[in-house]
């Protein structure tokens, strides 16, 4: 009789197929002495060759970019792991071990997410990888140069955040569940600070930690663009309708377009 898995892996490809080996590889080197699974969402519109990735590697192939939100929800429903951990594909699991995290939620149970340590190519801690409540004031601060989540993401202890990046994360698998996954009005960005903001009002917390450093090459999925900043400025709109308001989402359109002309 075969047992489930501890934890399920959760990593959705778009364009990053090169990088899916050394990401597959860090899972398996980091989950030594732990029963796990990797469900790889191809949202790439051709089809993902498994002879780069580990054998037992479960593939869903979309066809389409449907987002990350749709494509993690998608993996999610053949996942079989007490936890899950969403993890991007240019991404790879550089020190620690997984056991750490696992030790984490079973020890307090007031835990709802997890998110790591994450640094760029050069090991600086990555911007944005943990933040405070998105609000008007946070972002205004943001545009002044006076980022409100610095000390969160830079932090070299345990901290409480209010959300951390979907770059990785950890969740029990009953509480995503529980809360329908990510919402998939949000075809990509702010689908990470929707999932914490709901996790927190079902009183759990959301933890940064620095036991596991995850190297997160970035700009691979979607290189600095306008049609970058097009996708984030229209999640962001739409947390702001969700959670503030018509009058809150116009003022954050007059906030974008003052940055623009700065």
């Amino acid at each position: 009789m075969e047992t489930s898995p501890l934890i399920s892996f959760v990593v959705v490809n778009y364009r990053s197929r090169a990088h899916l080996p050394m990401c597959a590889n860090s899972i398996a080197a980091k989950t030594s002495g732990l029963s796990a699974e990797v469900i790889v969402v191809n949202n790439d519109e051709g089809i993902l060759s498994k002879n780069s990735l580990p054998p037992n590697t479960r593939v869903i192939e979309v066809g389409k970019n449907i987002g990350f939100g749709a494509a993690a929800n998608r993996g999610v429903t053949i996942a079989t792991g007490k936890f899950l951990c969403f993890l991007n594909p240019d991404a790879e699991i550089s020190t620690g071990h997984i056991r750490q995290i696992i030790e984490r939620f079973q020890s307090n149970q007031s835990l709802g997410i997890i998110g790591p340590r994450i640094v760029t190519t050069t090991t600086e801690v990555e911007p944005w990888s943990a933040g405070r409540e998105v609000t008007l004031w946070s972002i205004v601060c943001n545009n002044l140069g006076f980022p409100a989540g610095k000390r969160l993401w830079e932090s070299t202890t345990p901290v409480e955040t209010a959300w951390v990046s979907g770059a990785c994360f950890f969740i029990p698998t009953g509480l995503f569940r529980q809360l329908n996954g990510f919402d998939e009005q949000f075809f990509m960005y702010f689908e990470d600070v929707d999932l914490a903001k709901r996790v927190r009002a079902t009183g759990r917390k959301v933890l940064r930690v620095p036991d596991l450093t995850v190297r997160h090459l970035g700009g691979q999925s979607f290189q600095e663009n306008s049609e970058q900043k097009k996708l984030y400025y229209a999640s962001q709109k739409k947390y702001f309708r969700k959670y503030f308001g018509f009058f809150a989402c116009q003022t954050l359109s007059l906030l974008h377009a003052f940055s623009h002309r700065q």
